[in-house]
């Protein structure tokens, strides 16, 4: 089990993470750690996710945000060409 850091971009609405946050729930995927911020666009929102787990997990993650409707991007971050800090 890896740690894995997920950067998912969102609408900046009302209910959002909730959403998001359900579904992780629903498909009873743990959330380690969870930031939120609006980005230099005032529309969207970038939501970063620490979660363990495998490629296979994270994968299946990434596939069922992708479903969602108030997302507009989901991206692996590469230990080795991103910075992590506070975020375990």
């Amino acid at each position: 089990m890896m740690k894995h850091v997920l950067s998912i971009l969102v609408q900046n609405q009302p209910g959002v993470l909730v959403r998001v946050a359900s579904m992780f729930s629903r498909r009873e995927f743990n959330i380690d750690s969870l930031a939120v911020g609006t980005t230099h666009t005032p529309e969207l929102s970038r939501i970063t996710v620490v979660v363990y787990g495998d490629l296979d997990l994270v994968n299946q993650i990434t596939k069922q945000l992708e479903k969602l409707s108030d997302v507009q991007a989901v991206q692996l971050l590469n230990a080795d060409t991103s910075v992590f800090r506070g975020l375990t």
